[in-house]
C-alpha cells in the first residue's frame, strides 16, 4: 500500500471533516446513504468486506446499538468514508485506477482499527444488536 494516499489522508481536512459528521446526524445518514451507493463499485471489491463492515459499525454506534467504540476510530473510520466518496481525493474516482487510494485508505482505516472491529464483529456474531 503506497504511503502517499495515507500522508495525503493524514494531512488533508479528512478528521476535521469526520468531526463535522459525529456532531450532526443527518450529515451522518447522509453520508452512509452514499457510501451505500459505493459498496458494489467495481474497484472497490477488494475490500468491500471491510467498506461493509465499516459501514454497519458507523451505524451502529450512531444508532447507539454499539456503545463499546473509541470517539478517535470512530472518527478515523468516519474520515475514511468521508474520503470514499469525495470526488476531491488523491486519484480522482472518474479516471482508470481512481479507487485505489479509497481502497488504500479503507484498508489502512481497517488495520489501525483492527481490534476494535475485531470485538464489533463478535458483538455482531453473538447477536447483541
Amino acid at each position: 500500500m503506497s504511503t502517499h494516499y495515507i500522508d495525503h489522508f493524514l494531512k488533508g481536512h479528512w478528521l476535521n471533516r469526520a468531526k463535522e459528521y459525529l456532531g450532526n446526524s443527518e450529515k451522518l445518514k447522509g453520508l452512509l446513504d452514499k457510501v451505500a451507493e459505493y459498496v458494489n463499485r467495481s474497484g472497490l471489491a477488494t475490500v468491500k468486506r471491510t467498506l461493509l463492515l465499516l459501514y454497519d459499525y458507523v451505524m451502529d454506534t450512531a444508532t447507539g446499538r454499539y456503545q463499546d467504540y473509541s470517539v478517535g476510530n470512530l472518527t478515523m473510520i468516519i474520515a475514511a468514508l468521508v474520503y470514499l466518496v469525495s470526488p476531491l481525493d488523491f486519484i480522482p474516482d472518474l479516471i482508470p485506477g481512481g479507487l485505489l487510494d479509497d481502497a488504500a485508505i479503507l484498508s489502512w482505516v481497517f488495520n489501525r482499527a483492527g481490534e476494535e472491529l475485531a470485538n464489533y464483529q463478535a458483538w455482531k456474531e453473538r447477536g447483541l444488536q
